[in-house]
């Protein structure tokens, strides 16, 4: 119960120290328990938000972004990606990220049509809840690395919060394009620091934990997710737009 009630007032800090300038704010968003608990928060903090959505026709996010948009009472905006745009804009995605992993590229793409739909709509900056799955176990590859022990998911953590660093310093090029700032409240240095010091058991149970940030669901129901959104298993972006899907058939 403590340390729910300190990561909350950490969440908060993070996204209020980050956000302060900007009143009115896109937030990235797929539907799942991190987007959602960042544009509950955002809304919470008195910020006019915007929920972005991106994906190819009949996509998950945009099926579930659609539902959830509902459910937080927040406007959405979608941003329906077709293959022969994907295969226009994809050059200058990848001249942006050079010589990057073949994921980054994926999700590069993705937010390329993020910053742009916030730039149509007027939006100088968008909020992004990367950091969070990096920090408290969101990915399957936590689970492989469980039974090697607490100080390998401790390794893992951090290798992961370096690529997303990359990854954040790649999407903030992206952002600059548009005239869009690239806001990642969980990857300033101060909740990155409190973050890495959570209890890993509070983060993930076993090998076969399909929830994983256990920590993070809590808080979630806390401020007023439902149910449903703050146990949602993850589904990364780069397949929940339909975009892996497109670079595997193409590339």
């Amino acid at each position: 119960m403590k340390t729910t009630k300190l990561l909350k007032e950490k969440i908060y800090e993070a996204v209020s120290s980050t956000t302060k300038n900007q009143k009115k704010i896109g937030v990235a968003f797929s539907g799942g328990v991190d987007s959602s608990l960042l544009a509950k928060i955002c809304s919470k903090l008195g910020k006019d938000v915007l929920l972005l959505t991106v994906g190819l026709p009949k996509s998950h996010d945009l099926k579930i972004a659609t539902e959830v948009s509902k459910q937080l009472n927040l406007p959405l905006a979608i941003y329906e990606i077709n293959e022969k745009e994907i295969t226009k804009d994809i050059e200058k995605v990848s001249k942006i990220c050079g010589q990057t992993r073949f994921q980054d590229l994926e999700i590069c793409a993705v937010n390329y049509y993020v910053f742009k739909l916030a730039s149509e709509k007027g939006l100088k900056a968008v909020a992004n809840a990367s950091g969070i799955d990096e920090l408290f176990c969101g990915y399957e590859k936590y689970c492989k690395t469980f039974e090697r022990g607490e100080d390998a998911i401790k390794n893992l953590i951090t290798k992961e919060v370096g690529i997303a660093l990359e990854s954040k310093r790649l999407k903030d090029k992206i952002a600059s394009m548009f005239g869009v700032k690239n806001i990642e409240p969980f990857l300033e240095k101060d909740f990155v620091e409190f973050a890495l010091q959570v209890p890993v058991n509070l983060k993930i149970k076993g090998s076969s934990d399909k929830l994983r940030k256990h920590a993070i669901r809590n808080v979630a129901v806390k401020i007023g997710l439902p149910n449903d959104v703050a146990m949602r298993q993850k589904k990364a972006m780069q397949y929940s737009s339909g975009m892996h899907k497109y670079f595997e058939k193409k590339i």
